[in-house]
């Protein structure tokens, strides 16, 4: 997965933090969407910033 990769990574090259996009999803989005964001949240063991996306209208 995704979310795997990139906090492998993260811990390969010795990251201080990890920097991901959101989408701004919510409730049943959210949790139909698997957002890779909140699983780097629940599983990363080094500090995250969440960075929310503009959305063009």
């Amino acid at each position: 997965m995704v979310e795997d990769e990139v906090i492998n990574y993260a811990h390969e090259i010795g990251a201080g933090m990890i920097v991901v996009g959101s989408h701004h999803r919510s409730g049943l989005a959210r949790l139909l969407s698997g957002e890779t964001s909140v699983r780097i949240l629940h599983e990363a063991q080094i500090p995250i910033l969440v960075i929310p996306t503009i959305e063009s209208k």
